[in-house]
């Protein structure tokens, strides 16, 4: 008699929990869960997320059409930029007044419309006190950042509001989904081969040296976390939800794509092998000169993954293209200066090159001749995604230490092309903050032929060295323009973790014969000034904002507080009549 009694209760129970799904929120309450078969009713109630997941399939493809109409967004200003570009190299070409400024209505428009988006996203903060320990991003990437957030939290609980004992496990759902949407995204923008860049013209994948020194680090770590991850969420995907799948296997299709194009490119690159010379410079920098065969064309400012396996087996180093295609035989031209591993091998390797062939002359400041070739693998060249700052009327290239080979890639670049056609560019200033004037042997030779040939171009250039650490020679032009203000132990430093400025006093200090030997070949078809410490960058700016003849460009490349003090700089000026553009590039983001 009693089990009936058990069944009637126990289909009492179900017939509830029946009632009470399709009445209304799923809910324990008056439900009996001691009984075995009703807390399984009730739980299979509970984890049927049939219409849920629905749902939450059409959420993550929401997330997916804003991704399409962000990047549309972005292609859509990087063609007006290519636009405005052509209209201004045409304008030039044609010898026409004024090409570097706005020239219509729509023009015109969009400019003022990219100035306040400028003027917004330009500034970064560095505290200076923390600068070593923590480094925060501009405020654009910041921005976009939190907009992204807000469009992924609002895609989260948006019509999510399940009433009853399912409220979380609706919340856990979409969120899974999103989670599995954004899959695909990430593998796109950390592909060598970013497709979004490209497109956008935005540098999303593109860090400078130090960022990218990290990367190559965990380069193995990664690869073993993405295939780690990947693959168990493919498995633990529910049977009701097999169509998230669709979100692992594309970014495993893209991931393995990326590896294909960067396997095929690194073999081909380098099918007949790649010779790399090494030559010591002073401060403790190393020349490198790549043949290649096959690399012909690269952008100014792009850069490779360098590897030169005597010194390093499966190690690859992130360095900037200092020369262009047109320059040094084709050569691949590096400088690195010299840190710990890797740099500290090459360095090592270059100055006993330098004593061998040396052994029988007296060491000078010069630079010593290679006479040892070396193994070289070359991957890329990647990034360089700046705008032409050919299409300025004035450009400033402002770099410090060994960021100077970039600025150098772009003077090179500038200095070609204006030997051949007519371009907007009116003005070049270059600035180069350096630790002692021996530096300048590592570019002496490019920067006079860069110089005047766009004197000769009817460009005007001048070069501003800032010796920030040493002895300034004893010159005429020195003592027309050194200032100088010593630091706390007398010396002048590129400190990376202070910001660049400007020091006001008026001592002048001599120095040895061969630094003045250094800087005088310099000078020969060079308008330049040297100054003792850092460069008053307000100043300079607000100079060529008042007297621009159209757009500015501003292209700086250096230590991190030098970059953020130059986009808070040209975030906080008015942007003249005409505007101003800014890239940056730094050794710590």
């Amino acid at each position: 008699m009693d089990m009936p009694m058990q069944n009637s209760s126990e289909m009492s129970n179900s017939s509830s929990i029946a009632d009470s799904s399709d009445s209304g929120p799923l809910s324990a309450i008056g439900l009996d869960l001691t009984n075995e078969t009703t807390a399984f009713d009730y739980l299979g109630e509970i984890l049927d997320d049939t219409d849920l997941q629905a749902v939450d399939n059409r959420y993550a493809t929401y997330f997916w059409y804003g991704i399409i109409v962000a990047i549309a967004i972005s292609v859509f200003f990087n063609a007006l930029r290519q636009w405005k570009a052509t209209l201004r190299l045409r304008a030039a070409a044609k010898n026409r007044p004024h090409p570097a400024q706005f020239s219509n209505i729509i023009t015109k428009s969009v400019g003022s419309v990219t100035t306040a988006f400028r003027r917004a996203t330009y500034p970064q903060i560095t505290p200076n006190h923390i600068a070593s320990m923590m480094k925060f991003p501009p405020i654009g990437t910041v921005v976009m950042l939190l907009v992204y957030l807000s469009f992924i939290m609002a895609l989260e609980f948006v019509n999510n509001n399940v009433e009853g004992d399912q409220y979380y496990q609706a919340l856990s759902l979409r969120a899974a989904w999103l989670t599995v949407a954004q899959i695909p995204l990430i593998v796109l923008l950390a592909g060598k081969n970013n497709i979004i860049g490209l497109l956008s013209g935005i540098p999303i994948a593109v860090p400078h040296q130090g960022w990218e020194r990290m990367a190559f680090s965990f380069g193995f770590s990664s690869a073993l976390l993405h295939h780690s991850v990947t693959f168990p969420v493919m498995y633990h995907i529910p049977s009701t939800a097999l169509w998230a799948r669709v979100y692992v296997w594309i970014p495993i299709g893209f991931y393995l794509l990326d590896r294909l194009i960067r396997t095929s490119r690194l073999i081909f690159n380098n099918a007949r092998g790649s010779s790399a010379t090494f030559v010591s410079l002073p401060d403790g920098a190393t020349k490198i000169s790549v043949k290649n065969r096959y690399i012909k064309h690269w952008a100014p400012g792009a850069y490779v993954l360098l590897s030169v396996p005597r010194f390093g087996i499966a190690q690859s180093h992130p360095a900037t293209i200092a020369s262009i295609p047109s320059s040094h035989n084709n050569d691949l031209v590096f400088i690195l200066r010299e840190h710990n591993g890797f740099t500290k091998r090459i360095s090592k390797a270059a100055r006993l090159s330098s004593n061998a062939s040396s052994s029988s002359k007296e060491m000078s400041h010069a630079p010593a001749v290679a006479t040892e070739d070396h193994v070289a693998l070359v991957d890329g060249p990647y990034g360089a995604s700046h705008s032409d700052f050919a299409v300025f009327d004035t450009t400033i290239l402002i770099a410090g230490s060994t960021g100077v080979t970039f600025s150098l890639a772009i003077l090179l670049d500038l200095a070609a092309r204006a030997s051949v056609r007519k371009l907007p560019l009116r003005k070049l200033i270059f600035v180069w903050a350096m630790r002692a004037v021996s530096c300048t042997e590592w570019v002496k030779n490019e920067l006079n032929s860069a110089v005047q040939a766009l004197h000769d171009a009817g460009i005007e250039c001048t070069i501003h060295l800032h010796v920030t650490r040493g002895i300034l020679p004893m010159s005429e032009s020195s003592m027309r323009h050194a200032a100088h203000v010593p630091s706390k132990n007398g010396d002048f430093e590129l400190d990376d973790s202070v910001p660049v400025k400007q020091d006001k006093s008026a001592e002048i200090i001599t120095s040895s014969h061969s630094s003045t030997r250094s800087m005088s070949s310099l000078r020969q078809s060079t308008t330049d000034t040297l100054h003792s410490g850092r460069p008053d960058i307000p100043q300079l700016i607000a100079k060529a904002l008042m007297e621009a003849d159209g757009e500015i460009s501003v292209g700086v490349c250096g230590p991190i507080s030098l970059s953020a003090s130059v986009r808070r700089v040209v975030a906080s000026s008015d942007g003249g009549r005409f505007g101003i553009y800014l890239h940056a590039e730094s050794f710590g983001w």
